[in-house]
């Protein structure tokens, strides 16, 4: 059984994207999150940096074997995340390499747009996934202005079953304070199932900690739900996709 804290958006996996440059900023990332208190990640390369779901499983299996070695006790799942734009890149059989939950709630890492435009290409990019049975969680939405805006459709993604991650880095201020607020909003209105580092680095390393040491300060009830109980049900239990409207 997953226990501790629980990362479902880590750039983990070296030699890829823009994450770690090799397996020891690797080790050395892991064991970041060890010490930050986390006993589980989901390893969510940029999927359009892999080439499939073997790629995958065998990038993960090469880490494991380094974190075996370098002796960090840390579980470390495959995982992606996607851009809109990788869920017609990639067929059933990666996308299900690169989903989580039980079989039959299986969802998916889908990035909220960070430039302008984007938001028509997530909502068709949703829609898809929910018609092939999967479930989205939505990376990061509080760093999405023009996702959040009255006529970004929020709601209707919302209303479709789309469950929201929001930043830990986003929290801390680290991309500024229009994301902050933004993060502190979607928090206090209950709708973020699950608070992640998206650590990459030195730069951006493992912050659930310091986000909720925040959250207790601003008065927000039990925090620790969003980097432990919430993420960890959500890798056990998954999240069934709606058609809902």
């Amino acid at each position: 059984m997953t226990r501790g804290r629980t990362e479902v958006h880590f750039h983990l996996l070296p030699d890829l994207d823009d994450g770690p440059a090799d397996a020891a900023a690797a080790v050395d990332l892991a064991r970041a999150a060890v010490r930050d208190g986390t006993t589980t990640v989901v390893c969510t390369p940029h999927a359009r940096f892999l080439t499939g779901a073997r790629d995958l499983a065998d990038r993960v299996a090469a880490l494991r074997g380094a974190l075996r070695r370098a002796g960090v006790g840390l579980d470390v799942r495959p995982g992606a995340e996607l851009q809109a734009s990788d869920v017609a890149r990639f067929g059933a059989a990666a996308l299900d390499a690169f989903s989580q939950g039980p079989p039959s709630a299986r969802w998916l890492l889908l990035e909220a747009p960070l430039d302008p435009g984007g938001v028509e290409e997530l909502h068709a990019a949703a829609a898809d996934l929910h018609a092939q049975g999967f479930g989205v969680l939505l990376a990061h939405p509080e760093r999405s202005p023009q996702l959040l805006a009255a006529d970004g459709g929020l709601d209707a993604l919302l209303d479709r079953g789309v469950l929201l991650q929001v930043n830990a880095t986003s929290l801390t201020g680290l991309h500024g304070a229009a994301a902050r607020r933004n993060a502190l909003d979607l928090i206090d209105r209950g709708l973020v199932a699950a608070i992640a580092s998206d650590a990459h680095g030195p730069d951006r390393p493992p912050s659930l900690s310091a986000a909720v040491a925040l959250l207790r300060d601003v008065g927000v009830e039990a925090p620790e739900r969003l980097v432990a109980a919430g993420p960890r049900a959500l890798l056990r239990h998954g999240l069934r996709a709606t058609q809902r409207v």
